[in-house]
């Protein structure tokens, strides 16, 4: 089975260098991974202020449409007294 022993030892750290770049290897991707998520997590929340800030300007667009609807209804009612007036 064992061929020599200064083949056997060469096979040996042939393989334990192997093994450790495989597992550096894997440790570096999973830094990777969770500087990722993070930067996921942290967009993600930037996006949902964002929605939640064109939300709140929806509604004041909508409080705004109402006044502006009462708005002109005034205006067209003062024209209305103007033109009685003359």
């Amino acid at each position: 089975m064992w061929v020599n022993g200064n083949y056997d030892i060469l096979i040996m750290t042939i393989t334990l260098i192997v093994v450790a770049g495989l597992v550096l290897e894997v440790i570096r991707l999973n830094r990777k991974l969770d500087n990722l998520n993070s930067k996921v997590d942290y967009d993600f929340k930037t996006v949902e202020r964002l929605f939640a800030d064109v939300w709140k300007l929806e509604e004041i667009n909508k409080d705004q449409v109402k006044v502006n609807v009462h708005l002109a209804e005034d205006i067209a009612e003062l024209q209305k007294k103007l033109k009685r007036k003359k």
